[in-house]
This record gives C-alpha cells, structure tokens and sequence, in this order.
C-alpha cells in the first residue's frame, strides 16, 4: 500500500510539474527603437529574453511598435506541445487543460514589413506571421488601451 501511495504522489508531483511549465523565448527586430508590449509578459524595448508559461487556452497578445510609426497588434504565433498531450494522457488528463501550447523560443518583428517571425530553433526556417486578423488586432488594442502605456502616436479618445 505504502508503494502505491508513493507510486500516486509521484505521478501527481510530475503532472503539476509538467501543467506548469514555461519556455523562455527571445525576441529581435530589424528596428532599432524597437517596442514590444505583451499581455502577460514584459513591455519594452527590445532585444530581450522573457520566459512565458503554456497554456491551452488564450492567446499572448502583442503590441510592436518602433518610434512614431503606427502599431502593430495582434497575438504571438503559439507551437502546439504533441509531447506534453502524450504525458498528459499518459499521466494525468487533466493536465491538457494547462499546456497544449507555448511560445517558440524565437521571434523576429519586423514592423517595417508588418510581420513577425518565428521558429523554434536557429536551424528553422523562419516562418512569417502577418497580423491580418481584425478582431485579433482590435482585441489587442482595446485590451493595451485599458491596460498598458498608449503607443506615442495613439491619439488621446484611444487611450
């Protein structure tokens, strides 16, 4: 009995351990002034590395900016997690609702073009997100303008 309640606590131990994890990304932009906001995460200047924790539901919604030029809004490109729904299945199921997705360990904004860029390794190709969703877009600027500093050129009925 003594080894099954052991056996049941570690399983449980590694399930919270895997719900609950994080990867650390790190993002440039061709800008040099370069601004990136981010709901739950860090706002400012970038390059910079900043840790985030998965999920499966929601979205990590941005705002780029570089000087006075318009913002860009949208949500980070998230990865789908295959190995953790196989340990969540295998382990504790209800762990799925925690960790499907999370960020890719790069992104390069390139708010010139109008496109974030992402991969998982410096051996990837790039792959090329352009935020065209409007509502994602009017999402993200409703939820900066209620929670964060106004981008510089945002005229003041927006903030």
């Amino acid at each position: 009995m003594h080894c099954i309640n052991r056996a049941i606590g570690s399983v449980i131990c590694l399930s919270l351990l895997i719900s609950g994890c994080t990867t650390t990304t790190s993002m440039t932009s061709h800008q040099s002034d370069a601004k990136v906001d981010i709901k739950d995460g860090a706002q400012g200047n970038l390059p910079r590395t900043e840790t985030f924790t998965s999920k499966t539901f929601g979205n990590y919604m941005f705002r780029a900016q570089a000087g006075d030029a318009e913002p860009m809004y949208g949500y980070l490109p998230l990865r789908f997690n295959g190995g953790y729904l196989a340990m969540d299945i295998l382990l504790f199921m209800p762990a799925i609702f925690f960790n499907l997705r999370s960020v890719y360990h790069e992104y390069e904004f390139d708010l010139d073009k109008h496109v974030v860029k992402f991969r998982q390794t410096d051996k990837d190709e790039w792959q090329i997100y352009s935020p065209t969703d409007a509502t994602a877009a009017a999402q993200a600027k409703q939820y900066f303008s209620q929670h964060a500093q106004p981008a510089a050129n945002e005229p003041a009925a927006d903030r």
